[in-house]
């Protein structure tokens, strides 16, 4: 099935502004979830697709329009304010690409909800996805740039996001460095 093309022009312009990110692990990170999402649901919808790649897009944004953690005191009203300005960017992106306003709501909603979930299967789905890819992507970054104690932290953070099937999934996943599925194992 063909990608519409505010799916084209909207995954091109947010695959630019992701190269210029300075966490390495960004670019991949995007396309992972996308990747997880697929797996999960082969058939999933190109919103949903679109909200995979485009949930962590404040991250490659300029250091005077992201969201930076120690502006925060608490972890969750980090993510939230995260979620909110990357949905925004999102928002813009796909209003840039001519995308139908429904489509522009539905993505919204799911970026600015990634990080916690909520009622709908989509959203489930897209919370797994992006789990999942935190454990098998972007894990080893985050071990060596925050170090042991917060990896810890923030896999434990994660743990309350995982659904029944992604903690199976996790459980059964190959890591190729085994100390971090050990790591993985010990906290979900």
């Amino acid at each position: 099935m063909n990608a519409p093309s505010w799916f084209v022009h909207a995954r091109r312009a947010l695959e630019r502004m992701l190269a210029c990110s300075r966490v390495p692990e960004d670019p991949g990170h995007a396309r992972d979830v996308e990747r997880w999402l697929l797996r999960l649901s082969p058939n999933a919808d190109w919103p949903v697709r679109y909200a995979a790649l485009a949930h962590d897009v404040d991250r490659a944004l300029p250091d005077d329009q992201r969201v930076r953690r120690e502006d925060f005191l608490d972890f969750d009203d980090f993510k939230a304010a995260h979620a909110a300005n990357s949905a925004r960017v999102a928002a813009r992106l796909l209003r840039e690409a001519g995308a139908p306003v429904s489509v522009v709501c539905e993505v919204t909603h799911l970026v600015l909800h990634h990080e916690t979930g909520g009622e709908s299967a989509e959203l489930a789905l897209l919370c797994d996805a992006d789990a999942l890819s935190f454990y098998t992507h972007n894990l080893p970054f985050y071990l060596l740039r925050e170090g042991e104690n917060e990896a810890v932290r923030r896999i434990r953070w994660g743990a309350r996001r995982l659904s029944g099937r992604a903690r199976q999934i996790l459980a059964r996943f190959p890591f190729a460095n085994p100390i971090i599925g050990q790591m993985v194992l010990k906290e979900i």
